[in-house]
């Protein structure tokens, strides 16, 4: 039985993309203004929507999604 291979580039790429995501979603963090209420603020709550989005996409978890997530709510 053989084994398919990884190309040699793989690795690289992964890391790229990563990097690069995280990046992405930096920039949509940054975008969310500090104590926003995702209630009101229909284009905060867009962006947390877009960032919540890829953050699921990346880590399974609900939990530690939740905990590693780059937006923190507080509840009022």
């Amino acid at each position: 039985m053989t084994r398919k291979r990884k190309p040699k580039g793989m690795p690289d790429i992964l890391k790229r993309s990563v990097a690069e995501m995280y990046q992405r979603m930096s920039l949509i963090a940054d975008q969310i203004p500090e104590g926003a209420d995702l209630a009101e603020d229909l284009e905060a709550q867009d962006l947390a929507c877009n960032l919540w989005s890829i953050e699921e996409e990346w880590i399974l978890d609900p939990d530690l999604r939740e905990e590693l997530s780059l937006l923190q709510c507080l509840d009022e």
